[in-house]
């Protein structure tokens, strides 16, 4: 499911995803980063099936599928996904993801 999301995303250009060494987050970035991947929900527990992906945006997505927002920053709203099955990887979370890019710059 990982490898589906990352291809979905190849085409970006520059695109390089890290570990952090403190915990179980993999960090998508350009020149900065503009999304995380972690293995918990916005709660906090372990998922056993799927990932949680997390975008920034300067402006709050009103959707079903986002599962939490919170303000970040002044003007910038991190938005949480719950990716469990493909179906969950949609075109619409594909032009979120390349806006968090672009904006990252």
């Amino acid at each position: 499911l990982y490898e589906y999301f990352v291809g979905h995303l190849s085409h970006l250009g520059s695109l390089k995803v890290k570990q952090r060494k403190s915990n179980d987050i993999l960090v998508l970035c350009n020149r900065k980063n503009f999304g995380y991947i972690m293995d918990s929900d916005s709660d906090g527990n372990i998922m056993t099936k799927g990932f949680t992906i997390v975008f920034s945006l300067r402006r709050v997505i009103d959707s079903p599928c986002i599962s939490r927002i919170t303000q970040s920053h002044p003007n910038r709203w991190s938005h949480h996904l719950i990716v469990d099955e493909k179906d969950a990887i949609s075109d619409k979370l594909i032009e979120w993801m390349e806006e968090a890019y672009m904006l990252a710059g």
